[in-house]
């Protein structure tokens, strides 16, 4: 049974069925920072059948983001011009800032 989450256009409860303002199944998914979380969070959404598209600035994690599964993108540019939804997870706030600005 899916839990109930706040319906986005008042405040009644809506189910999953009823999520069509957020992520669709068939949209790619951002991700920018694959360290531990980020790599975690990466499988977590290929295990529910999203597509992931990432980028971290270690080799290493874009190869794993390979070895899992995901499309690695070229840039952190590249990313947010491909998906609608981009998660950061990224080592510190400074870098957070200075990848939006």
């Amino acid at each position: 049974m899916p839990i109930p989450f706040p319906h986005p256009d008042d405040n009644r409860v809506s189910n999953e069925n009823e999520r069509s303002e957020v992520s669709q199944p068939d949209e790619i998914i951002g991700l920018i920072g694959v360290g531990l979380l980020g790599g975690a969070l990466a499988e977590r959404l290929l295990q529910q059948g999203r597509s992931v598209l990432g980028f971290d600035v270690d080799r290493r994690r874009m190869e794993f983001l390979g070895s899992i599964g995901a499309a690695a993108g070229d840039d952190a540019e590249g990313v947010f011009g491909r998906c609608g939804t981009v998660f950061l997870s990224l080592p510190t706030s400074d870098i957070v800032v200075e990848l939006i600005d």
